[in-house]
């Protein structure tokens, strides 16, 4: 139980501290694919994408979004393949992150609403197995995209992700 309330002040606290270029999940007790498409951004690259990082947590905007401002949630020392895996302090940290994201979408990106999405295994829906949480902005009238495809340019997705670095400052 104090490893609980201990994750969750720091997680708290969390603020946008330098994290390791190079941080890497842990070591596993089950099979976990290093090389999965998250791995470039736990090593640092595309760091025009990051929304959000500090030592434990990373946000991004994916390749494929489904809303313009859509964010990926990920642990940078996790390494659970969905939330059934993840460990309470992390899963704490994620989720103060996910809320951060949120508010910053409505109140940057001016959404109207906020969509949390989380899937638990191939049959539920998950592409890649390491615990993400998606946060999807809503906007009046326009519908959700199905993520097939390229909804947006790069040059739009760093605008977006520039702006929810400024609201999260």
């Amino acid at each position: 139980m104090k490893t609980i309330i201990a994750g969750m002040a720091l997680a708290l606290g969390l603020g946008m501290v330098a994290a390791p270029a190079a941080a890497q999940p842990k070591t596993c007790s089950h099979p976990y694919d290093r090389t999965n498409p998250f791995a470039p951004v736990l090593r640092g690259e595309g760091k025009s994408l990051v929304v959000y990082e500090d030592a434990h947590v990373v946000a991004f905007m994916p390749l494929r979004m489904t809303s313009p401002g859509h964010a990926l949630v990920i642990s940078r020392t996790s390494c659970a393949r969905n939330i059934t895996e993840l460990e309470p302090a992390e899963l704490t940290r994620v989720m103060v992150v996910v809320q951060k994201i949120a508010q910053a979408d409505m109140t940057a990106l001016h959404a109207d609403g906020v969509n949390v999405r989380q899937n638990n295994g191939a049959e539920a829906g998950q592409t890649v197995f390491h615990a993400h949480f998606h946060v999807v902005p809503r906007y009046k009238g326009v519908p959700l995209l199905t993520g097939e495809g390229e909804p947006s340019t790069m040059a739009d997705r760093e605008a977006w992700a520039a702006k929810l670095r400024t609201a999260l400052k």
